[in-house]
C-alpha cells in the first residue's frame, strides 16, 4: 500500500516519519497485513474498512504549533461486518453488508456508532459525504440527505439550513439511480444510463450548470449527456466525472490546476482532460483541491495542489496538468496498482499482489447495472408457489412497481450499451423484451392484479422526472395496457385513467420529449398506442357510470399528444387520420354540442364541452357534418338575425367607400335609418294592395261600409293572425278608430314585424358609419347616395371612350360598331354597360366616371369570336368582324348569355 500527502495521516506507515522534513514529499510505501476494503479522509478524520468487514477510525487535533497532529487508532465496535465509510469534517458514516448506515461523531468519544433510524427499514447500497452533508442511496433507487444545508446540497429546496434526519430527494424518485456523490457544499446522482444530476454550491461552477448559481435541488448537467458517465468524485470545489470508456472530464475551481487543463482558470461545465487521452483510465478520486486518476496500465496521475505532498512528485507545487506520481518500484513492471483514495490533502492506493487478485475491487458502492432483472422475476412471479411464497411474491411486485425508478431502468437496452445514448430524442430501451415480459406477467389474474394496484398507487405521487430518464414509465405503461386490454381485462380502464392523469401533470419539456419519443417508433408500434387510448375512452363513453370529466378530458389529451407527434413523423411512417377517430353516439354528440355553445355563446365557464371545438382529431366526417347539421338546428333566427347585422356592415362600407349597390329597398328603410317615421305611402310602395287598400278605408268608407265589411284590428300578416290592439281583443274598426288602425297596421309592417332583424341591420350599418353624422341627409338622398342614379347618357359614352391601337375613333371596325351600338334597345344598352364595367348605375352627382376602352390584337378577320370583357378596366375585347350583320349577332349573343355565366361563375 502507498499513502503520501498531509502527514497527520501518519496511519499505514511508521509511527516515526524520517526528521529531515521531506515526510510529506515522498510516497510512502509499506504492508499493512490486511486490504483495504473503503477509505475516506475528511478535515479532521480518518477512517478505513478492512476487507474483513472491521473499520477504524482516526481523529486528528492541532498541537501547539498549529501543525495537525494524529490521534489513537480506534476501532468501531459494530456487531455488522461493514463494506462502506465516507467522512464529513468530524463524522464517519459507515455502511453494513445488510444496507444499514450506522453515524459515529468524532468529536464525542468513544466512536460509538449510532443508527440512522429513519433508514433502518431501507436497505442503503451507498453514502456520500461532503464537509458538513450527507447523501445516500437506497437499493430500490432513492436518495435521502441529511446535514447542514446552507447551499442548496440537501437539494430539498427552500427550507431549513439544516436537517437533523435523513429526507428523501423527492424530485429524484422516478429517476433510476446507481451513484451518488458529494463535496464541499455540492452535490450529485448518477443515472443507470449516465445522466448527471447536480445541486448545491456552485460559486466556481462545481455543478456544470454553465453558470455560478446555486442550486436547490437537483437540475441535469446537460453537458454530460450521452458521455456515458459512470462515476463522480468532488472536491472542495471541483468535481471530476468518469465515462465507461476511460474519458475523464472536469469542472468547476481551477486555482490550483485541479482541473488538468493546463490553465487555472475555472469551468463552469464539463471539459474533458486531453491530456489523458492516450491512457483508458479505470479511476478517479478527487482530495480538497487536487485530483488523482489511475490507468488501466496500473499507473497513477495527480495534478493541483500539491504544498502538502499530496501529489506524490516532487517539482512544482500546483502543476494544471497530469503527471505521474512517483510510486516506488517494487518489480520491473511496477506496483499493481488496485484502488486508489484522496481525501482532504492525502492521497492512498493499494496494490495486491498475485494471491490477492481474486479479491473484489472497491467500487464504493457503484453499480452501473439494474440493480434487479424484471424479466427474471416475472417468471418467478407467475409460476405455481404456496401462500408463503405469495406473500414475499406481492411484496417484491409492489416494491417494483410502487417506485418509478424501479421501472425505469427495467428492460434497457443493452446491446453495445446504447440505453448509454438515452436523450431526449432516444429511449434507450427495449421495447420488444418489455412486450413479451408483459404478456407472461398478466396471464396470471393475482399477479396483474397486485401489478396494477401498485401503479395505482405510484401514479398519483409521480413527480415531474429531472431527467429524460425518469420518462421510461410511460412508454412501458403503454405496453402494459396494449396487453392487458388485448385480453380485455377491466383493470385497463382505470389504469389508463390514472397514466393519463400523470402525463397531464408533466412540464411541456418532458412531454416534448415524450412526443420525440414517439415519433422515433414504427408505425405498428405507434399504432398499438393510439389503440390504448382509444379503448380507454370508448369503454368510458360505453360505461353507465357517471365519471368525473376530467377522465374524459386527459385520455383525450394524451390522444391529442400522440396525434401531434405523429403529424411530426414522415409521410411514410405517419399513421391516417382516421387511425385516431372514435365511434360516438349522435346524442352525446349533441349534448357536447350544447355544452360548447352555451359556454361560447353565453360565457357560462362551468359549461366545458369534451370534444366539440377542442379534440376534432377523434371526430369522423360523419361525426363532424352532424355537429355542424345540429348547429344549423341550434341556431336558426339567431343566425338570421347575425346575418342581417353583417348585411347592415356590407352597406355601411359600400357608403363609406362610395361604392355602388343596386339593392331595391323601399324608401321606409332609409326613413327608418335616419329615425323617420314611416307612412302610409311608404306601404303603398312596399306593398301597393295593401297600401290601397287602407287608403279606401281612409278616404272612401263609413260607418256602414266598414260596418259591412266586418273589419276588426286583427289581422294576418306572414301567415300570422296579429291583434292590432291586445288591450283590445277583436277591436271593431269604425269610422272613428279607422285612422287608428291605419297607423297601427302601417307600424306593424313597419317597425313591429321586423324590430329584431332591423335592429341587427341598424347595429350593422352603424358600426361603420356615425349616426349623428348621416342626419345631414334626407332619407331619398341617402337613398340616391348608397343606390346611385340610372345612366342613360350614351351620347357622353361614346365621347369617353378610349381606344387602344389599332382601334382609333375612325377605325372601319369602330364606325361599324357605333352604328351597330345606336340600334340597340334600351335595355341591351344598360346590359352592354353592365358586361363591359360590371355597373349599371353612377353616383348621384358623378356624369363623367362611366369610361370604357376599346381594343383588339390581330389584323385579320375574326367572325369566329365573340366580344369579351375586362370589367375591372372597363376594357372591352372587340374582334374584327367583316360584316355589320355578323357584329351586331355575335355582340346580342354575347349580352344576352353574359348575366347567366357570370352569374354560374360567381356560385
Amino acid at each position: 500500500m502507498f499513502s503520501w500527502g498531509e502527514d497527520c495521516h501518519q496511519v499505514f506507515w511508521s509511527k516515526h516519519p524520517p526528521v529531515d522534513g521531506s515526510a510529506e514529499a515522498r510516497v510512502h510505501q509499506f504492508n499493512p497485513g490486511y486490504l483495504i476494503r473503503g477509505l475516506s479522509a475528511g478535515h479532521s478524520v480518518l477512517s478505513f474498512i478492512k476487507t474483513n468487514g472491521n473499520a477504524f477510525i482516526i481523529r486528528t487535533h492541532e498541537n501547539k504549533d498549529g501543525r495537525r497532529v494524529r490521534g489513537k487508532q480506534k476501532f468501531v465496535e459494530c456487531r455488522e461486518k461493514l463494506r462502506a465509510v465516507s467522512c464529513t469534517d468530524d463524522v464517519v458514516s459507515l455502511l453494513t453488508d445488510s444496507g444499514s448506515v450506522l453515524c459515529v461523531d468524532t468529536t464525542r468519544p468513544p466512536f460509538t456508532p449510532r443508527p440512522m433510524k429513519e433508514l433502518c427499514n431501507i436497505p442503503v447500497c451507498q453514502v456520500a459525504c461532503g464537509s458538513q452533508h450527507s447523501v445516500a442511496l437506497t437499493h430500490d433507487g432513492r436518495v435521502y440527505t441529511w446535514g447542514q444545508d446552507t447551499r442548496g446540497q440537501l437539494g430539498l429546496g427552500q427550507g431549513k439550513p439544516f436537517a437533523n434526519s435523513p429526507q428523501q430527494l423527492r424530485s429524484l424518485s422516478s429517476t433510476p439511480l446507481v451513484h451518488v456523490a458529494a463535496g464541499g457544499e455540492q452535490s450529485f446522482a448518477l443515472s443507470v444510463s449516465g445522466g448527471v444530476f447536480g445541486w448545491g454550491r456552485n460559486d466556481r461552477g462545481q455543478l456544470g450548470l454553465g453558470d455560478t448559481t446555486d442550486r436547490q435541488t437537483p437540475a441535469a448537467v446537460k453537458g454530460l449527456n450521452m458521455k456515458g458517465t459512470v462515476h463522480i468524485s468532488c472536491g472542495k470545489d471541483h468535481t471530476a466525472t468518469l465515462t465507461k470508456g476511460g474519458a475523464v472530464f472536469t469542472f468547476g475551481s481551477g486555482q490550483f490546476g485541479q482541473l488538468g487543463h493546463n490553465s487555472f482558470s475555472d469551468q463552469l461545465r464539463p471539459r474533458l482532460v486531453a491530456e489523458l487521452l492516450g491512457a483508458k483510465v479505470t479511476e478517479i478520486a478527487c482530495g480538497l483541491n487536487h485530483t488523482l486518476v489511475s490507468t488501466d496500465a496500473k499507473k497513477v496521475y495527480s495534478f493541483g495542489c500539491g504544498e502538502q505532498g499530496q501529489l506524490g512528485h516532487g517539482g512544482e507545487s500546483h502543476p494544471s496538468v497530469p503527471l505521474p506520481v512517483q510510486l516506488p518500484q517494487g518489480s520491473s513492471d511496477g506496483p499493481d496498482i488496485r484502488n486508489i483514495f484522496a481525501g482532504g490533502n492525502c492521497s492512498f492506493a493499494t496494490c495486491s499482489s498475485n494471491e490477492e487478485t481474486h479479491e473484489e475491487p472497491n467500487n464504493d458502492g457503484v453499480s452501473n447495472a439494474p440493480q434487479s432483472c424484471l424479466d427474471d422475476m416475472i417468471d418467478k412471479w407467475t409460476s405455481e408457489c404456496d401462500a408463503k411464497t405469495w406473500k414475499k411474491i406481492k411484496q417484491e411486485i409492489h416494491r417494483t412497481f410502487s417506485t418509478a425508478s424501479c421501472m425505469n431502468q427495467s428492460f434497457l437496452e443493452k446491446r453495445k450499451e446504447k440505453h448509454f445514448q438515452t436523450s431526449s430524442k432516444y429511449h434507450g430501451m427495449n421495447l420488444s423484451l418489455a412486450r413479451l415480459a408483459f404478456k407472461r406477467l398478466v396471464r396470471k389474474d393475482d399477479v396483474l392484479s397486485e401489478v396494477v394496484a401498485a401503479v395505482l398507487k405510484l401514479l398519483p405521487s409521480f413527480e415531474d422526472p429531472v431527467g429524460v430518464e425518469g420518462l421510461r414509465i410511460f412508454l412501458l405503461l403503454n405496453d402494459l395496457l396494449h396487453v392487458i386490454q388485448k385480453l380485455h381485462r377491466p383493470q385497463s380502464t382505470e389504469l389508463a385513467q390514472a397514466v393519463a392523469a400523470a402525463v397531464l401533470k408533466l412540464s411541456a419539456e418532458n412531454l416534448q420529449v415524450i412526443g420525440n419519443w414517439w415519433t422515433t417508433l414504427s408505425a405498428s408500434k405507434i399504432s398499438a398506442y393510439v389503440r390504448v387510448w382509444k379503448k380507454a375512452l370508448s369503454d368510458l363513453l360505453s360505461s353507465s357510470l357517471v365519471l368525473p370529466r376530467s377522465s374524459f378530458r386527459n385520455l383525450l389529451q394524451v390522444l391529442q399528444y400522440m396525434y401531434n407527434a405523429n403529424s411530426r413523423t414522415s409521410e411514410s411512417q405517419r399513421l391516417p387520420d382516421s387511425d385516431f377517430y372514435l365511434l360516438m353516439d349522435p346524442i352525446f354528440l349533441g349534448l357536447d354540442l350544447r355544452q360548447w355553445t352555451l359556454q361560447t355563446k353565453q360565457r357560462m365557464m362551468d359549461a366545458e364541452p369534451l370534444i366539440v371545438g377542442r379534440f376534432p382529431i377523434v371526430m369522423d366526417l360523419t361525426s363532424k357534418k352532424l355537429i355542424l347539421d345540429t348547429y344549423a338546428e341550434i341556431i336558426k333566427a339567431t343566425h338570421d338575425h347575425h346575418r342581417y347585422f353583417l348585411f347592415g356592415v356590407l352597406c355601411g362600407l359600400a357608403l363609406h367607400n362610395q361604392c355602388i349597390i343596386y339593392l331595391p329597398f323601399s324608401m321606409a328603410l332609409f326613413k327608418k335609418l335616419l329615425s323617420v317615421k314611416p307612412s302610409l305611402e311608404d306601404l303603398m310602395e312596399f306593398s301597393p294592395d295593401v297600401g290601397k287598400s287602407l287608403l279606401s278605408i281612409l278616404e272612401e268608407y263609413g260607418d256602414k261600409e266598414l260596418e259591412s265589411l266586418g273589419l276588426d284590428f286583427l289581422i294576418s300578416w306572414d301567415g300570422t293572425d296579429v291583434d292590432l290592439d291586445p288591450t283590445n281583443p277583436e277591436k271593431t274598426v269604425t269610422s272613428q278608430n279607422k285612422k287608428e288602425f291605419v297607423d297601427a297596421y302601417v307600424n306593424h309592417v313597419f317597425n313591429t314585424s321586423v324590430e329584431s332583424v332591423f335592429l341587427e341591420f341598424k347595429r350593422g350599418f352603424y358600426t361603420v358609419y356615425d349616426q349623428d353624422l348621416l342626419k345631414v341627409l334626407r332619407p331619398k338622398e341617402l337613398q340616391e347616395v348608397l343606390q346611385g342614379k340610372d345612366f342613360c347618357d350614351w351620347k357622353t359614352l361614346k365621347q369617353n371612350t378610349l381606344y387602344e391601337p389599332p382601334y382609333q375613333v375612325d377605325h372601319p371596325n369602330m364606325q361599324m360598331f357605333w352604328e351597330v351600338f345606336d340600334e340597340l334597345t334600351e335595355d341591351q344598352k344598360k346590359k352592354f354597360l353592365w358586361f363591359v364595367t360590371g355597373f349599371e348605375r353612377l353616383p348621384i352627382l358623378d356624369n363623367k366616371s362611366m369610361i370604357i376602352r376599346l381594343k383588339n390584337v390581330g389584323d385579320v378577320s375574326q367572325d369566329q369570336f365573340y366580344p369579351e370583357a375586362l370589367t375591372c378596366h372597363s376594357f372591352l375585347d372587340l374582334p374584327l368582324y367583316s360584316t355589320r350583320e355578323i357584329m351586331k349577332t355575335k355582340l346580342t349573343e354575347a349580352l344576352s348569355n353574359s348575366r347567366a355565366e357570370r352569374s354560374e361563375n360567381t356560385l
